[in-house]
Formats: C-alpha cells, structure tokens, sequence
C-alpha cells in the first residue's frame, strides 16, 4: 500500500512539472508553436548566429565553379557548406594574382524573400573587409541571377566579437525578388586572403521581421518599415511624415509583390490631413471626414470616425463573386467601410508605389496575399506595446468582417 501511495506522488509531480515546463502532446500543438514564435518575437537575423533555430530554412544543395585563368583554384569539400551543421566548411582557394574566379553557389529548398545569412571564416587570420574585398554575394533564383551581386563591405560583414577569424554576410535582397540559392565568388584577381575562404553554410528566416525586431505573423509577401524616410522614431523605427498642408509625395525603392484577386494592406498611420495611397490600380484617400477609393476610373467615397492620433489601418482587397470585389477599410477594431468594384486583377500597371501627405504620418506598412485571420490583426495591432482598444486579448467578433 505504502508503495503504491509512493508511485501516486511520484506520478503527480512528474505530471506537474511536465505541466509547468510546457504541455503535452494534447491537440494544442498550435498554441505551443504560437507561445515560442511569441518568446522570439524580439529575435532579428542581426543576433545570427544566436537567432532562433526554429525558423531557419538552410541551403541544402550546392554546385561549383571556375572561370578565367584558375590554375590551382579548388573548392575543397564542397558538400559540408550546406546542411544545419555551421561547425564544418567548404573551403574556396585560388592562387594571389590569379586572373580567375572561384564560386560556390549554396541552394535553398524553399524560395525567400527577406534578408539571409552566410557564415564564413578563416583558418588562423582576423578578417576584415580590406581581407575580403575580393569577395562578391548575389543571389539567384531558379538557375538565374538577381543581378544583385555585392561586394563585401561594412554594412553586410558582421565579424564575430569573440572569433574573429569568424564572420556572417548578412543580405537584404529586394523584397520583390525572389531568391532559392545565394552564389559566393572570389576574384583572384582583387582578393588578398591566403589560406582560402571557408564557408560554413547559408539560411534564410521563413518569417518577416519588423526594424523592430517584432515577428510579423502569418508570412507577409512584403514589409515597408518606412526607415529609410524623413522622421524619427513612430511606431518602430523611422517612417515617413509630413506635418505641411502641402503634399509631400513618397516613393518605395522596390515594387510591390504581384497580387491577385486577394490581399491585405495594413499599416501605422496618424492623419490630420490626408494621405493618399497609389497602388494595385487605386487610388486610395484618407482623411477624417470623407476619404474615397477609385479603381479603373469609379470613384466611391467612404467616411469614418476622425482619427487624429495613430492608429492601425487594415485595407482588405478581395473577390467577393465572379461580378465583385471588395474593397473594405477598417481602422483600429472599428466599424469598416466597404466599397464594391466590378471584378479585375489587383495590379498596379506602375513602376514604382507612392503615398502622398498632407500633415499626415505613416509606419509599418505590411502586405499579405491573403485576408489575414483576426489573430493576426489583433498581433499587427497590439505588436508594439501602441495603446490599442482591445490589446489585452483577441476577440474575434471585433475583428472579423469577411
């Protein structure tokens, strides 16, 4: 009897502890991966190589090259530069003065389209850019080349504090273009480092990360954190703002991703004026009193609450029947305001995208190929700590409308 009261308690705090290091394999499965993608919210590809391993995508096949006059290049196990194990290397050699290029070309099973890693290093020499300089990264996407190709400098080499015979080449690729491999060249030509190039391996995150810092949830096909414009800090990192009455208008430096009959645009903006929205074929004006939409030509007005201080604004573009598409805007958790348009391909026809303000700021801007869920706009909404009606948790009713 004594023995079996024994195994009871052993058993119940065996089930306690399992309770409080994590729950166990009943069915909630998603809510355990939500809970770890919310620990590594706070988590960018900058922290390589101490960036959370659940999201890497590495390369996982690899080919390589000679060109010119390459007497003695080599690359020298060429298969330990791909895989998870970033402790064993491929090395790329070519002789000083060599009128001949090297290249190893490290494939990805999955297309990217946001910022990746590779690792490389040396054997016994502290590397620098003046050591690397010969060195060249482009990306390639289904045997073909980006045309991105860049040559090592101090804003994409981080050399490791501790080792710095070790160093990671961080890229940040157009969001447009799509990439499944990364190619490495050397030139013998320009290149001063003996002993070769080792190469660790190459991986990419399969989730967006805001200048934040912030994991955008459910893979946006594109993100604008508005950094590179006029203004300081908004709602994370710099954005873009105009506090004149006149227009202001603002270009993005890539193209938004071709979309069909589904998105959603959603973004950070405070409005005392206007600010117009150029992109996918419309027109999109906002402002306090009476904004409007206007798509191949039909302009349809739509009016809402004054919103003077920032707020989030979700834009969902969808086919409602094979007449039909809807254009619905939403502000906050707020009541949306909906125009309808006859069917067509949510395409731009433009080169570049623009918004244009008029005493008005924006942040943030992210696109989706799809409606997003209402978790989704509850975690875009309540993301940075942004005094949000409703933040505590996700309702829902007060998110859903299609």
């Amino acid at each position: 009897m004594k023995r079996s009261v024994l195994q009871f308690l052993a058993l119940a705090l065996f089930l306690a502890a399992c309770k409080e290091d994590g729950p166990i394999d009943d069915g909630r499965a998603t809510d355990q991966v939500d809970s770890k993608a919310a620990a590594y919210a706070n988590t960018a590809l900058d922290d390589t190589p101490e960036d959370d391993e659940f999201f890497r995508v590495y390369a996982d096949s690899q080919s390589y090259q000679f060109s010119g006059i390459c007497v003695g290049c080599k690359v020298e196990n060429p298969e330990k530069a791909i895989g998870r194990n970033l402790d064993d290397y491929s090395t790329l050699k070519i002789g000083l003065g060599v009128l001949g290029k090297v290249q190893q070309t490290l494939l990805f099973p999955d297309q990217g389209t946001i910022k990746l890693a590779i690792e490389i290093g040396t054997d016994d020499i502290p590397l620098t850019v003046e050591l690397l300089k010969g060195i060249t990264i482009e990306t390639v996407n289904d045997g073909k080349s980006n045309n991105d190709a860049k040559a090592i400098d101090a804003s994409i080499l981080k050399i490791g504090s501790n080792t710095p015979t070790r160093a990671t080449i961080l890229l940040y690729p157009d969001y447009y273009k799509e990439y499944d491999g990364v190619k490495i060249t050397l030139d013998g030509g320009l290149l001063i480092l003996n002993g070769g190039l080792r190469v660790y391996g190459a991986y990419f995150l399969d989730h967006q990360y805001s200048e934040c810092g912030n994991l955008i949830p459910e893979d946006p096909v594109a993100y604008y954190g508005m950094g590179g414009f006029n203004s300081p800090t908004m709602v994370c990192g710099g954005g873009a703002r105009n506090l004149d009455a006149r227009w202001e208008e603002f270009k993005f430096s890539a193209r938004f991703p071709e979309i069909g009959e589904t998105m959603t645009m959603s973004f950070w903006a405070k409005i005392n004026g206007s600010i117009i929205i150029r992109a996918y074929g419309m027109e999109i004006l906002l402002n306090p009193t009476n904004g409007s939409i206007t798509r191949k030509g039909i302009k349809k007005n739509i009016g809402y609450a004054t919103f003077g201080e920032m707020s989030f604004f979700k834009i969902v573009c969808a086919r409602q029947t094979i007449y039909k598409d809807i254009v619905e805007i939403r502000v906050n958790a707020g009541r949306p305001d909906i125009a309808e348009f006859a069917t067509s391909k949510f395409d731009s026809g433009l080169e570049t995208e623009t918004i244009a303000l008029s005493k008005a700021e924006i942040d943030e801007f992210v696109i989706h190929d799809k409606i997003i869920s209402p978790k989704t706009e509850y975690a875009l909404r309540c993301i940075h700590g942004m005094n949000q009606l409703g933040c505590s948790k996700p309702t829902v009713a007060s998110a859903k409308r299609m």
